[in-house]
């Protein structure tokens, strides 16, 4: 089988995510800041330090914080006081020793049983008639919070060093290789950011993203899927090229590209408008072998029909994205 050839149409994406205990560490500040919003019938909250609003949604302590009447309220065994800092903002002020989201490191058996669920769903999969399965390892996921040095704080095999912290995708890979046949496409979803830190990074040179990616290429990957918040822009310093173009140039495997594709806003949570735009740069990528296949998201949320009337060029019937898009089916 050509692997640079693989269809996106014949390439069904699984995406894995198993919940397990965190690996954050102990938050050491007792004072938080949570921000919420209204959108649509629910108020979305997001929480964070005073310097940086960490966007994950719907992830608040249902210990510590409640919605009654649409007001936040907290549990006065936790928190002593919160004030109210603007319209979207409050000071927790949290009692001493309260600990905010205290995770316990997964144990030697918790990690295999992880690695075996993926080997197992993948296994699933190919019997059941599917091409291929895609691993999940962006944007805070369980493969990313061992990625990331700024969630990873083990000190076995699977934490410390660069390469420490890909040994966990990579044993997940070698399981789901040992299990499938060699026709079995299997692929791997990773980024730079998180959902809760925009400017986190794996690697900050291209030489340790060859660290990051590298031992689950090598454990059998046939693709890989960079996504980026903005495609178009540069990863690296002194280097005008994105994400995507350098896992190509590292890997030299099949690469997909990712990130606010067709829109002229970036991706900040689902919630956001976004107008539709040119695709010039990703054909320009794609035409100069940069890598090979571009994916489209929230654009083809909003218009079901958007390849058909990018290939056709009626650009002006484009449908802008917006947060009802998520209500619509089709």
């Amino acid at each position: 089988m050509n692997k640079t050839a693989i269809s996106l149409l014949s390439l069904i994406s699984i995406f894995f995510s198993i919940i397990c205990s965190s690996l954050f560490a102990d938050k050491s500040d007792d004072t938080l800041v949570i921000a919420f919003k209204r959108e649509i019938t629910n108020l979305d909250y997001h929480y964070g330090t005073k310097t940086e609003y960490l966007i994950l949604a719907d992830m608040i302590d249902d210990s510590l914080f409640y919605v009654e009447n649409d007001n936040l309220s907290y549990v006065p065994s936790l928190a002593s006081d919160y004030k109210v800092v603007n319209d979207v903002t409050l000071d927790v002020n949290l009692k001493k020793g309260v600990k905010f989201h205290d995770g316990a490191e997964m144990t030697a058996d918790d990690v295999k049983e992880a690695i075996e669920a993926y080997a197992s769903d993948a296994e699933i999969c190919e019997n059941l008639g599917f091409d291929g399965v895609e691993i999940h390892g962006a944007h805070g996921y369980l493969i990313d919070n061992f990625f990331w040095e700024g969630t990873n704080i083990r000190e076995d095999i699977y934490g410390g060093s660069i390469e420490k912290r890909s040994n966990f995708v990579k044993e997940i890979v070698e399981a789901i290789r040992s299990r499938e046949t060699n026709n079995f496409i299997v692929g791997l979803r990773f980024s730079q950011w998180k959902q809760h830190d925009f400017d986190a990074k794996l690697a900050q040179t291209p030489d340790e993203l060859e660290k990051v990616i590298m031992p689950p290429v090598n454990a059998g990957l046939d693709y890989l899927h960079s996504s980026m918040r903005r495609f178009w822009e540069s990863e690296f310093p002194d280097s005008k090229e994105n994400l995507a173009y350098w896992t190509k140039k590292i890997s030299d495997i099949t690469t997909i590209g990712v990130g606010s594709v067709g829109l002229d806003s970036d991706f900040i949570d689902m919630m956001a408008p976004a107008n539709p735009t040119s695709i010039d740069k990703a054909i320009e990528d794609i035409s100069s072998n940069k890598y090979e296949l571009i994916a489209v998201g929230r654009a083809l949320i909003s218009d079901p029909n958007w390849v058909i009337k990018m290939k056709e060029g009626r650009f002006d019937e484009l449908i802008p994205y917006t947060k009802e898009s998520l209500l619509t089916l089709y």
